[in-house]
């Protein structure tokens, strides 16, 4: 019994020490400060003072000096035809009609004037000697005449040579006129195979100038008809972007001015090369000229086109990458302050496509987060933040 008494009192020492250990323990953990968890990294720059021009956005339609609808005169399947994008010289295939049936036409045609030009052949060789029997009946007649009048032949055998005279003559006038039939047949073959060449012409088309192939409107093997066009061709050289803008814009814009030509993540600047007078709904139509296909597009593609006003807009100056907007279509910047992200609600002024010049609670100097919309969309206001700084954004 004591025994027992004593291993019961020996798990129980055992099992205060063992608590009292944990305890311990447990109260050197509670007595060291949490880890701080990593603040988040982001890009960033330093907003400035400055002022911007006012720009005004419009879409304009991509052209070429030179282009064309491609077209044919007559119905046909598509043999061959150039891919979009194609370059070509002046004088190449641009497109391959099926010209077989046109080609048997013409055979048929050629065969059967070589056939009437034989007979014809024929003919002339029988017309020649139709026209010797005739001058030597005519002769004969006309030396039997002589005689007559002068009592040394009778009147029936005058009677004979006047008829074998006119035998022959109406011989050869029959013959003539076969002659004539068959040549007016022939002259009938050379139209018909003439015009037939001609419409066979039309089954090749050419470049009518040094170009790129804009869009294929038809594939090989479809049927090409004289209503639908083929190809839409441009030319290479001379490009213009068409701008239609309200009379009350064209009226403030400056001909030595730059606008913004962007399509995709590309911009490019274009001087404004006419301002034509308003037309249609009183808009009027600008002219951009561009030297080059710089975009690499189709002609007749749309382009986002910024117009400068001549306005100038003063306030602080922030990449476009710094500011985002909310379901509210409400405005705001993220600004590092003492190392936590502080949301501050900004009103554009004025931006482009890589510059906005804003008002608000934020100096030329402070510190703002650049990054994808989503992100700074997410951000919580106070998150640990850390910035590191690109190069100047003025």
């Amino acid at each position: 019994m004591k025994k027992k008494l004593f291993i019961v009192l020996t798990i129980l020492l055992i099992l205060s020490g063992a608590i009292t250990t944990v305890l311990h323990k447990e109260k050197q953990v509670a007595a060291l400060s949490k880890p701080e968890t990593a603040p988040y990294v982001f890009n960033g720059v330093k907003a400035y003072k400055g002022s911007m021009t006012n720009y005004l956005s419009f879409q304009g339609e991509f052209q070429s000096d030179n282009e064309a609808q491609v077209k044919t005169k007559l119905t046909g399947n598509i043999l061959s035809i150039l891919e979009e994008g194609t370059t070509f010289k002046k004088g190449d295939v641009l497109v391959k009609l099926d010209d077989r049936e046109i080609a048997d036409g013409i055979n048929v045609l050629e065969f059967n004037k070589a056939a009437l030009i034989n007979e014809m052949e024929g003919l002339q060789t029988i017309v020649s000697a139709q026209k010797i029997q005739m001058e030597n009946a005519l002769k004969n007649y006309e030396r039997n005449k002589t005689l007559f009048q002068s009592g040394a032949l009778s009147g029936q055998a005058l009677d004979n040579a006047q008829n074998l005279y006119q035998q022959a003559q109406s011989s050869y006038q029959d013959i003539n006129t076969k002659l004539n039939v068959y040549q007016q047949k022939i002259n009938s073959l050379n139209s018909q195979i003439s015009q037939q060449k001609n419409l066979l012409s039309y089954t090749t088309i050419l470049a009518p100038f040094d170009g790129v192939v804009a869009k294929k409107l038809l594939n090989t093997g479809e049927l090409a008809g004289s209503t639908s066009p083929i190809l839409q061709i441009s030319g290479l050289g001379g490009y213009k972007v068409m701008v239609k803008v309200p009379v009350q814009v064209a009226a403030q814009i400056n001909l030595q001015d730059d606008t913004l030509l962007t399509y995709g993540e590309q911009v490019v600047r274009a001087q404004i090369d006419k301002v034509l007078p308003a037309g249609e709904n009183n808009l009027s139509v600008i002219e951009l000229r561009l030297p080059n296909n710089t975009f690499q597009v189709p002609v007749h593609t749309f382009l986002q086109v910024q117009i400068p006003t001549g306005a100038q807009q003063n306030g602080i100056i922030i990449p476009v990458e710094a500011k985002f907007k909310n379901a509210d279509n409400n405005t705001f910047a993220v600004k590092e302050v003492n190392g936590l992200a502080v949301i501050i609600p900004v009103k554009v002024l004025v931006e482009n496509n890589q510059n906005a010049c804003v008002e608000g609670n934020i100096q030329s100097g402070d510190t703002l987060v650049i990054g994808y919309e989503s992100k700074l969309l997410n951000l919580p206001a106070n998150t640990r933040i850390k910035v590191v700084l690109k190069n100047d954004n003025k």
